[in-house]
């Protein structure tokens, strides 16, 4: 078997795409599956493999928006939390007169 370029950016993705079904986050899936998009579209132009190319286009955008979702919605939660823990503070910080 001779490894050429192109092989090598196709056991690349598949290495990534398979490291998909092993982590437990969804934040390091989505990364890993955005970078297993990207070795798979190489793949798909350097080997002329279009329903590589177009399955993995698809996925590309879809995988970036999750992730986008993801880290807004962590956001969110960190800012709500954040206000909910200072009010939460406030009202144990009342001065008391004895």
């Amino acid at each position: 078997m001779i490894l050429d370029f192109g092989t090598a950016l196709g056991l690349l993705a598949a290495g990534l795409y398979f490291a998909t079904y092993a982590v437990k986050h969804m934040l390091s899936l989505r990364i890993i599956a955005i970078a297993s998009n990207v070795f798979f579209i190489a793949y798909g132009v350097v080997h002329v493999a279009v329903p590589e190319l177009v399955l993995h286009s698809v996925l590309l955008p879809l995988n970036a928006r999750r992730l986008w979702e993801i880290r807004h919605l962590t956001r969110e939660i960190a800012r709500a939390t954040d206000r909910k823990s200072t009010r939460l503070n406030s009202s144990h910080m009342s001065e008391s007169r004895m």
